[in-house]
C-alpha cells in the first residue's frame, strides 16, 4: 500500500508498538481482570487506534470507490498485519 511508505519513521515503529501492545496485555488483565483474548481484544484496539491516528494522509492509490476513512482503516490493518499483529478472534 503505497499509503504506507515511510509510516514507520513518523515515530510509530514495530517495536515500540510490539512493546505497548503486550504491556497493554499485562494491564487489562491485572486492571480488568478479563480472560486472555478480551486482553488481546483491548491491547489490539489499543494499538489499532495508535496506527490509525498517525497514518500519513496520503491518498492511497487503488482504492477510488472507497471514502478516506475506509481507506485509512484498511491501510491501517495491514500495517499492524505487516508488524505480525492479526486482529483477535
Amino acid at each position: 500500500m503505497s499509503g504506507l511508505s515511510g509510516f514507520s519513521q513518523s515515530g510509530l515503529d514495530k517495536s515500540s508498538l510490539l512493546d505497548d501492545f503486550e504491556e497493554r496485555i499485562a494491564i487489562a488483565e491485572y486492571d480488568g481482570h478479563p480472560g486472555p483474548s478480551q486482553a488481546q481484544r483491548i491491547a489490539y484496539q489499543d494499538a489499532f487506534i495508535a496506527v490509525l491516528s498517525t497514518l500519513p494522509y496520503n491518498d492511497t492509490e487503488g482504492y477510488h470507490d472507497e471514502n478516506w476513512m475506509i481507506r485509512r482503516v484498511k491501510s491501517a490493518q495491514a500495517w499492524l498485519v505487516a508488524q505480525g499483529l492479526q486482529q483477535p478472534d
